[in-house]
Formats: structure tokens, C-alpha cells, sequence
């Protein structure tokens, strides 16, 4: 089972590709996918959902999801959880390296 659907991110994250932040709270389209069930896909017999989405600067594949058992979201792939808050200074330099990338892949064209 497989559909679309608007996500809050649970906390902030930052992307392993292009190191950039997105803050918790932040809604997102995500694709929401049912656990392989022999690979921990249930537990007390309720669904364990992923949430699979690109990242907003480079589209590279995240994913989190939900944990039962403990009550808990984790990290899937493609991302870090961030512990510390968002703060400015964290999204101002979140956003010169955007501009790094955006400037290094004009060049190469």
C-alpha cells in the first residue's frame, strides 16, 4: 500500500547529501509506504509505516519512520536527525552552502 500524502517533519533533519536543514515542523509531500512485514513491518499487530520524500535544495531520497515499539521516529536513509534547535544562524549557513551548489552546477553546464 502506497500513497501520497502531507507530512510534518518531527524534528529537524539535515541532508547527508548536501548538508542542508529542514526544520522540524516543516510539511512536506511524502510517500507513505507499509513495512516489509518480515523485515519489522508490524508490531502488536498495527502497520509500521515509512515516509519516504526528496529533499527540498537537492531532491536526494530521504526516509523516516515510525517506531512502535518505543514511541519514536528514526532516521531511514539519506538524512541525520539534528538534536540541537534550528536556529538562524544554522539556516543562513544552510543557505550560502545551497548557493555553493547552485553556482558549482551552473559552472559545470
Amino acid at each position: 500500500m502506497e500513497e501520497i500524502t502531507q507530512f510534518s517533519l518531527p524534528f529537524s533533519l539535515q541532508c547527508s547529501e548536501c548538508q542542508s536543514l529542514m526544520e522540524a515542523s516543516e510539511v512536506l509531500k511524502a510517500q507513505k509506504i507499509m513495512c516489509n512485514r518480515y523485515l519489522a513491518g508490524e508490531y502488536l499487530s498495527s502497520t509500521i509505516f515509512e515516509y519516504h520524500f526528496p529533499c527540498r535544495y537537492c531532491k536526494s531520497p530521504l526516509a523516516i519512520k515510525y517506531n512502535l515499539e518505543q514511541c519514536k521516529y528514526e532516521v531511514v536513509a539519506g538524512c541525520s536527525k539534528l538534536n540541537k534547535a534550528f536556529s538562524r544562524l544554522n539556516k543562513e549557513s544552510s543557505v550560502s552552502r545551497i548557493n555553493q551548489i547552485i553556482s558549482l552546477n551552473a559552472m559545470a553546464t
